[in-house]
Protein backbone atom coordinates (compact mmCIF):
# COMPACT_ATOMS: atom_id res chain seq x y z
CA UNK A 1 0.00 0.00 0.00
CA UNK A 2 1.91 3.22 -1.13
CA UNK A 3 1.58 6.52 1.29
CA UNK A 4 2.46 9.95 0.17
CA UNK A 5 2.78 12.38 3.19
CA UNK A 6 2.23 15.90 2.96
CA UNK A 7 4.22 18.41 5.85
CA UNK A 8 1.74 20.51 8.37
CA UNK A 9 2.00 24.04 7.27
CA UNK A 10 2.76 24.62 11.74
CA UNK A 11 2.48 22.75 14.84
CA UNK A 12 -1.31 23.06 15.43
CA UNK A 13 -1.91 21.06 11.88
CA UNK A 14 -2.34 17.35 12.23
CA UNK A 15 -0.70 15.22 9.31
CA UNK A 16 -2.45 14.62 5.73
CA UNK A 17 -1.18 11.40 3.63
CA UNK A 18 -2.23 9.70 0.75
CA UNK A 19 -2.45 6.15 0.64
CA UNK A 20 -3.38 3.75 -2.18
CA UNK A 21 -5.75 1.03 -1.98
CA UNK A 22 -7.09 -1.00 -4.40
CA UNK A 23 -5.88 1.76 -6.96
CA UNK A 24 -7.81 4.05 -5.36
CA UNK A 25 -6.19 7.16 -3.57
CA UNK A 26 -7.67 7.92 -0.18
CA UNK A 27 -6.85 10.89 1.88
CA UNK A 28 -6.33 10.69 5.50
CA UNK A 29 -6.26 13.13 7.89
CA UNK A 30 -4.79 12.59 11.36
CA UNK A 31 -3.95 14.52 14.48
CA UNK A 32 -2.87 11.19 15.93
CA UNK A 33 0.81 12.75 16.04
CA UNK A 34 0.62 16.20 17.41
CA UNK A 35 2.48 16.04 20.68
CA UNK A 36 0.43 19.15 22.44
CA UNK A 37 -2.54 17.00 23.96
CA UNK A 38 -4.78 20.31 23.34
CA UNK A 39 -4.19 20.87 19.95
CA UNK A 40 -4.65 17.37 19.80
CA UNK A 41 -7.89 17.31 21.28
CA UNK A 42 -8.77 19.98 19.33
CA UNK A 43 -7.82 18.45 16.25
CA UNK A 44 -9.77 15.67 17.19
CA UNK A 45 -12.91 17.78 17.44
CA UNK A 46 -12.50 19.55 14.20
CA UNK A 47 -12.12 15.41 12.08
CA UNK A 48 -15.29 14.90 13.78
CA UNK A 49 -17.25 17.70 12.94
CA UNK A 50 -16.05 17.65 9.54
CA UNK A 51 -16.88 14.20 9.74
CA UNK A 52 -20.36 14.96 10.29
CA UNK A 53 -20.76 17.83 7.57
CA UNK A 54 -19.54 15.34 4.92
CA UNK A 55 -21.91 12.92 6.17
CA UNK A 56 -24.60 15.59 5.54
CA UNK A 57 -23.56 16.57 2.08
CA UNK A 58 -23.29 13.12 0.68
CA UNK A 59 -24.31 12.85 -2.97
CA UNK A 60 -23.52 16.63 -2.99
CA UNK A 61 -21.67 17.21 -6.65
CA UNK A 62 -18.34 18.67 -5.76
CA UNK A 63 -18.25 17.71 -2.85
CA UNK A 64 -15.53 14.17 -1.93
CA UNK A 65 -16.78 11.10 -0.86
CA UNK A 66 -16.04 10.85 3.26
CA UNK A 67 -15.75 7.23 4.24
CA UNK A 68 -15.89 8.54 8.12
CA UNK A 69 -13.99 8.08 11.10
CA UNK A 70 -11.49 5.38 11.92
CA UNK A 71 -11.32 3.66 15.34
CA UNK A 72 -8.18 5.30 15.76
CA UNK A 73 -10.03 8.88 15.14
CA UNK A 74 -8.68 9.51 11.78
CA UNK A 75 -10.48 10.73 8.68
CA UNK A 76 -10.45 9.38 5.54
CA UNK A 77 -12.08 10.76 1.97
CA UNK A 78 -11.75 9.93 -1.66
CA UNK A 79 -8.54 11.93 -2.97
CA UNK A 80 -9.74 14.72 -6.20
CA UNK A 81 -7.52 15.23 -8.01
CA UNK A 82 -7.33 18.79 -8.67
CA UNK A 83 -5.58 22.42 -8.38
CA UNK A 84 -7.00 24.84 -6.21
CA UNK A 85 -7.46 28.31 -7.22
CA UNK A 86 -4.60 29.86 -5.11
CA UNK A 87 -2.49 28.84 -8.28
CA UNK A 88 -4.45 30.33 -10.62
CA UNK A 89 -3.72 33.59 -12.06
CA UNK A 90 -5.75 36.27 -12.65
CA UNK A 91 -8.28 36.59 -15.15
CA UNK A 92 -7.59 32.74 -15.61
CA UNK A 93 -10.47 31.06 -14.28
CA UNK A 94 -13.70 30.59 -16.83
CA UNK A 95 -16.87 31.69 -15.18
CA UNK A 96 -18.30 28.18 -15.42
CA UNK A 97 -16.07 27.45 -12.43
CA UNK A 98 -17.92 29.65 -10.38
CA UNK A 99 -21.07 28.97 -11.74
CA UNK A 100 -20.24 25.18 -10.59
CA UNK A 101 -18.52 26.80 -7.31
CA UNK A 102 -21.90 29.16 -6.65
CA UNK A 103 -24.62 26.16 -7.49
CA UNK A 104 -22.16 23.72 -4.67
CA UNK A 105 -22.44 26.79 -2.35
CA UNK A 106 -26.61 26.41 -2.32
CA UNK A 107 -26.58 22.53 -2.45
CA UNK A 108 -24.30 22.69 0.96
CA UNK A 109 -26.40 25.67 2.36
CA UNK A 110 -30.12 24.05 1.55
CA UNK A 111 -28.67 20.95 3.35
CA UNK A 112 -27.72 23.33 6.68
CA UNK A 113 -23.96 22.88 6.31
CA UNK A 114 -21.99 25.85 6.05
CA UNK A 115 -18.38 25.69 5.19
CA UNK A 116 -17.04 28.81 6.98
CA UNK A 117 -13.61 28.63 5.94
CA UNK A 118 -14.16 29.08 2.38
CA UNK A 119 -10.70 30.53 0.35
CA UNK A 120 -8.83 29.73 -2.97
CA UNK A 121 -6.96 27.11 -0.85
CA UNK A 122 -10.01 24.99 -0.32
CA UNK A 123 -12.03 24.78 -3.89
CA UNK A 124 -9.87 22.56 -6.13
CA UNK A 125 -10.57 22.59 -10.27
CA UNK A 126 -9.70 19.67 -12.21
CA UNK A 127 -8.28 19.81 -15.76
CA UNK A 128 -12.06 18.90 -16.93
CA UNK A 129 -13.38 21.93 -15.26
CA UNK A 130 -14.46 19.97 -12.36
CA UNK A 131 -15.06 21.58 -9.25
CA UNK A 132 -14.53 20.52 -5.58
CA UNK A 133 -14.59 22.17 -1.99
CA UNK A 134 -12.91 20.51 0.58
CA UNK A 135 -11.95 20.46 4.15
CA UNK A 136 -15.22 21.11 6.32
CA UNK A 137 -13.22 21.30 9.93
CA UNK A 138 -14.85 24.40 10.72
CA UNK A 139 -18.11 24.00 9.18
CA UNK A 140 -21.35 25.68 11.22
CA UNK A 141 -23.98 22.86 10.81
CA UNK A 142 -27.26 24.04 11.57
CA UNK A 143 -30.01 22.16 13.44
CA UNK A 144 -32.89 22.16 10.71
CA UNK A 145 -31.79 23.27 7.20
CA UNK A 146 -35.48 24.48 6.82
CA UNK A 147 -34.78 26.85 9.92
CA UNK A 148 -30.64 27.31 10.28
CA UNK A 149 -31.03 30.00 12.73
CA UNK A 150 -28.67 33.22 13.09
CA UNK A 151 -25.43 31.61 13.86
CA UNK A 152 -26.19 29.26 10.54
CA UNK A 153 -27.79 32.21 8.49
CA UNK A 154 -24.73 34.43 9.71
CA UNK A 155 -22.61 31.71 8.65
CA UNK A 156 -24.04 31.22 4.89
CA UNK A 157 -23.58 34.37 4.31
CA UNK A 158 -20.32 34.56 5.09
CA UNK A 159 -19.44 31.89 2.76
CA UNK A 160 -21.70 33.77 -0.20
CA UNK A 161 -19.43 36.63 1.06
CA UNK A 162 -15.90 34.32 0.61
CA UNK A 163 -17.13 33.65 -2.86
CA UNK A 164 -18.05 36.95 -4.06
CA UNK A 165 -14.12 38.02 -3.38
CA UNK A 166 -13.05 35.22 -4.74
CA UNK A 167 -14.93 35.78 -8.06
CA UNK A 168 -14.00 39.41 -7.91
CA UNK A 169 -10.41 38.91 -7.29
CA UNK A 170 -10.01 36.36 -10.18
CA UNK A 171 -12.50 38.56 -12.72
CA UNK A 172 -10.85 41.62 -12.07
CA UNK A 173 -13.55 43.59 -10.15
CA UNK A 174 -13.24 45.51 -6.96
CA UNK A 175 -13.52 43.36 -4.25
CA UNK A 176 -16.80 43.66 -2.43
CA UNK A 177 -16.89 45.00 1.46
CA UNK A 178 -18.89 44.02 4.08
CA UNK A 179 -21.04 46.49 5.32
CA UNK A 180 -23.57 46.55 8.02
CA UNK A 181 -24.04 43.84 11.07
CA UNK A 182 -22.54 41.28 8.78
CA UNK A 183 -19.26 43.65 8.55
CA UNK A 184 -18.80 44.28 11.94
CA UNK A 185 -18.99 40.26 12.72
CA UNK A 186 -16.82 39.68 9.43
CA UNK A 187 -14.21 42.40 10.72
CA UNK A 188 -14.24 40.93 14.25
CA UNK A 189 -14.18 37.48 13.47
CA UNK A 190 -10.95 38.53 11.15
CA UNK A 191 -9.30 39.55 14.43
CA UNK A 192 -10.18 36.49 16.39
CA UNK A 193 -8.76 34.44 13.67
CA UNK A 194 -5.53 36.07 13.63
CA UNK A 195 -5.11 36.03 17.34
CA UNK A 196 -6.28 32.20 17.28
CA UNK A 197 -3.44 31.62 14.65
CA UNK A 198 -0.90 33.50 17.02
CA UNK A 199 -1.71 30.96 19.82
CA UNK A 200 -1.57 28.34 17.75
CA UNK A 201 2.24 29.25 16.48
CA UNK A 202 2.79 29.69 20.27
CA UNK A 203 1.30 25.88 21.12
Amino acid sequence: MRRDRMQPRNKSKGSVRIEERAGRRIVVKDYGGVHNPLVRFYGWLTLRNEARAYRLLAGVPGIPVCHGMTEAGCLELDFVDGRHLGLFKRRSVPEAVFEKLEHILRSMHARGVANMDLHRSNVLVSDDGDVHVIDFAHAVIARSPQHPGIIARLAMQLDRYAFDRMKARFSGFEKPVPAGAFGILYRCMKSLKRAVRLIKRGA
